[in-house]
């Protein structure tokens, strides 16, 4: 598939997808669904989830493991707990760069976060 193919499937700019591409632009999580249904023709996730969704309760089960409060998280990240909070409902626009931040915090990979131990 072109760039100009999955641009115009995701109704984006020529320019945005190469940006994404060459990892100019971070990208939240439903842009990165997009992204991914838009590839494979298939929606990811399945069952009417959102990513942000599953991803949320990912960090929320790897918290949960590792016996840290969403404060402490919060803290040792450098956000709020409000932030943390919205991210493990699945609330708001998440960046993959928070995302990858939150995993290191927690010192799992961000592949468990988005696609699951």
């Amino acid at each position: 598939m072109t760039q100009n193919d999955l641009a115009l499937r995701l109704d984006m700019h020529k320019s945005q997808v190469s940006q994404v591409e060459r990892g100019v632009h971070n990208i939240s999580l439903d842009t990165l669904e997009r992204f991914t249904n838009a590839i494979t023709g298939t929606p990811i996730p399945s069952k009417g989830l959102r990513y942000r969704d599953i991803v949320g309760e990912r960090l929320r089960n790897q918290r949960k493991k590792k016996g840290i409060t969403q404060e402490g998280l919060g803290a040792m990240a450098g956000f709020s707990v409000l932030f943390v909070g919205r991210v493990e409902r699945g609330e708001g626009a998440t960046s993959l760069d928070q995302i990858e931040h939150l995993a290191s915090v927690l010192e799992i990979s961000s592949d468990d976060l988005l696609t699951g131990p």
